[in-house]
């Protein structure tokens, strides 16, 4: 009666499939995050986000430094276009404008339309920039959902003028 023998594989083919292991490993960690693209009239900046996370899991989350934060000028009165990106459009997001108190933290501004309501399936929202001059901040968020754990933040200095 033949014996079986152990499948072994040829230690050459070994190195090349653990090498292939590592680079897609590293290409996890390359994913490039999304960015939201915000607008003012005829101006336009993208937005990269402070914090994004592609799913559930900790070691999938991407933080940048605090002072990157886009800037953007408006006129007071008029409104500001954002739009995000399919992959956050699907699933459910927020805008919100705040001033940055002396603490640090930040106080939502009250004025009608400044913020939006929770976003779903679609790709764009306009707010309002609030009458006079001055600056607060844009702050863009995306909740997790379903199957989909990602989340992100991605945030604005928006410079008001009369």
């Amino acid at each position: 009666m033949p014996r079986l023998r152990r499948a072994t594989v040829p230690r050459p083919l070994l190195a090349v499939l653990a090498v292939a292991a590592g680079v897609l490993t590293l290409a996890a960690c390359d994913k490039p995050t999304p960015g939201v693209t915000i607008q003012s009239g005829s101006t336009s900046t993208v937005l990269r986000p402070q914090t994004y996370c592609f799913d559930a899991e900790p070691t999938h989350c991407r933080l940048t430094a605090s002072g990157n934060v886009g800037t953007l000028h408006a006129s007071g009165g008029g409104n500001i276009l954002v739009d995000v990106p399919r992959t956050i459009a699907s699933g459910y997001w927020q805008v919100r404008s705040a001033t940055q108190q002396a603490n640090g933290t930040f106080k939502s501004l009250t004025a009608e339309g400044t913020s939006s309501a929770v976003v779903h399936d679609r790709h764009s929202t306009r707010v309002q920039v609030p009458l006079g001059s001055g600056d607060y901040y844009l702050i863009v968020t995306e909740a997790p959902q379903g199957t989909n754990k990602a989340t992100g933040s991605w945030v604005a200095r928006i410079v008001v003028s009369d």
